[in-house]
């Protein structure tokens, strides 16, 4: 058989010039123009004046498979330099014979490619790195030149699906390799002491990982994203909503556009028909921006990266009423984010849901964009003894409360209630005595946002509602109302709105308080229902929504007839 022979700059630039025809010969638009919107809501157009990089950074990237010969991501591949590839020896004794090229944890060899006859179904590993490229594509200049991504396999080929089952396995490499990044695009499975064990090492290394907060609609902590080190993301889609299979709650950090994010594909290296929705595409997304902000300003301290973050978001709240305060600080502002690393001047006004605020003779304010049950202040710092005193001036109902405390007095959380509020101290801070306070707003419970528990009600007449008003109803919503008129009366029920998530979210209608009761009716969908009279003078309306789809809900009119 006859080889050809294809010297290194020969194969870059046929690299180069592959990319461009797989990603413009069919006439149509690069998939990563498709995906302007989601840049675009981070501040980043087009003509974005990209950043230089300075430093050479490792991303770890741990997921299902890698398509090793795509064109998009050979050139950003991680070399292990101390390996000879195919001697089959264990050169820098490791334990991992020809790991030249990254490491597959499920099967334990060195092929991290997908199965060949299994592209398809190990094709999210490819798809989140093409993602992850395409930021640093859009905010690096010199990308390839100091960025190389190091993929990690940890999905066996002998499975039935290419769920991570090695995830921490990888991130225990990786933290061994040294890796300045790691992005996990996945979370959940049990989590132990020993994972614990090695997210801390990876903390202690001063590694930034990146994590998915989880894509299964509910309010629930998921690991690693949920581990307090890890930069946890939520996913939104183009109006800036949750986006609908997206996991919230008080344990993620922020949240960036994933939905119906375009993407190379695996098998056919192009970009049709191929996209990754949720937080796997947020995570991603988010990844190659930070990796990219990261080459272009190394002298950064590693512990002040989740700061810089969280206080270039800007709020969300008024797109999400039923998620305030549970999709992280906000969404990512590019631009806020460059301008607070090159000045390094603290906002003096903030309206996230959780940040840092800077203790200085310059008061800092916090104004909420929604109304919470309470906040929680602490020391960012390391436990601190220093004798600082500080004025927390709170405003709640247009009462103004000033509480005079020490720094060290934060060493261990407050909780308050206020609408705003400000922190000062009272004399001024020598230059280069950085001492932060992190805030974070207590969020309530969604599904108990418009209606709870068990009212009851012994009026003759009535109206009944969701409670939702203009908004949509909640998820998880468990209601009651129990009506009771005069004896020997009847109750009549007209419904004059109805809008359900069909067969999923229902009102039911008993003929006795109790859901052990006979059931008079159930009622889904958009159809009004039919009038509905009761067997007695007692009904019980049961109200029971899922975590999915919310609609605009229902009102109905009772009255007693005989």
């Amino acid at each position: 058989m006859t080889s050809i022979k294809v010297f290194p700059l020969m194969k870059s630039i046929f690299t180069v010039l592959l990319i461009v025809y797989l990603f413009n010969a069919s006439g149509q638009k690069p998939y990563y123009e498709s995906n302007d919107w989601a840049w675009q809501k981070m501040g980043i157009s087009p003509n974005f004046k990209k950043l230089i990089g300075r430093k050479q950074v490792t991303i770890a990237i741990i997921d299902d498979a890698f398509q090793l010969q795509n064109p998009y991501l050979e050139p950003f591949l991680k070399l292990n330099k101390n390996e000879i590839p195919g001697n089959y020896i264990d050169d820098d004794n490791n334990g991992k014979v020809d790991d030249y090229s990254g490491w597959d944890f499920s099967d334990n060899d060195n092929d991290v490619n997908p199965p060949k006859k299994e592209i398809i179904k190990f094709g999210h590993g490819t798809k989140v790195s093409g993602i992850v490229i395409e930021g640093l594509n859009r905010m690096l200049s010199n990308n390839s030149e100091f960025i190389k991504i190091l993929p990690l396999k940890s999905s066996s080929d002998s499975r039935n699906n290419n769920y991570i089952t090695n995830g921490y396995e990888a991130i225990k490499y990786a933290v061994e390799q040294k890796v300045d990044i790691i992005v996990c695009c996945w979370s959940g499975g049990i989590f132990d002491k020993e994972k614990d064990d090695i997210l801390k090492q990876a903390q202690t290394a001063g590694i930034i990982i990146i994590a998915s907060g989880g894509n299964f609609v509910v309010e629930k902590e998921l690991f690693p994203g949920a581990f307090p080190w890890v930069i946890n993301t939520a996913a939104l889609n183009r109006n800036l909503q949750r986006q609908e299979v997206s996991n919230y709650g008080r344990f993620i950090d922020i949240a960036i556009p994933g939905d119906s994010i375009y993407t190379v594909n695996p098998l056919t290296n192009d970009y049709k028909n191929s996209t990754i929705s949720g937080t796997s595409a947020s995570t991603a997304v988010l990844g190659g921006l930070f990796a990219a902000v990261y080459c272009a300003y190394p002298n950064v301290v590693t512990t002040d990266w989740d700061r810089l973050l969280k206080n270039s978001c800007q709020p969300i709240e008024k797109y999400n009423p039923l998620h305030k305060g549970k999709l992280g600080a906000g969404i990512l502002d590019v631009n806020k984010l460059i301008l607070l690393i090159e000045t390094q001047n603290s906002a003096t006004r903030l309206s996230i849901p959780k940040g840092y605020i800077e203790v200085n003779n310059i008061a800092s304010k916090v104004v909420s964009a929604a109304k919470y049950p309470s906040y929680k202040l602490i020391n960012a710092m390391a436990q601190t003894s220093k004798k600082i005193i500080i004025d927390v001036i709170k405003w709640q109902n247009n009462e103004k409360i000033i509480s005079t405390l020490n720094l060290e007095n934060l060493n261990s959380a407050i909780f308050f209630q206020a609408d705003s509020f400000q922190i000062a101290s009272q004399k001024k801070i020598k230059p280069k005595q950085n001492y932060f306070l992190y805030f974070e707003a207590q969020v309530i419970d969604s599904s108990t946002v418009y209606c709870s528990e068990t009212k009851h009600l012994n009026a003759p007449s009535g109206r009944i509602t969701d409670g939702s008003g203009e908004d949509n109803y909640a998820n998880n919503s468990n209601c009651k109302w129990e009506i009771e008129v005069a004896p020997n009366k009847r109750i009549k029920i007209n419904f004059e709105e109805m809008d359900l998530e069909a067969k999923i979210d229902q009102i039911y209608i008993f003929s006795d308080f109790g859901t052990e009761s006979p059931i008079l009716a159930i009622f889904s969908g958009q159809n009004l229902p039919p009038q509905i009279t009761s067997w007695s003078n007692k009904v019980l309306i049961w109200f029971v929504t899922n975590n999915m789809s919310n609609h605009k809900g229902w009102t109905l009119k009772y009255e007693e007839v005989d």
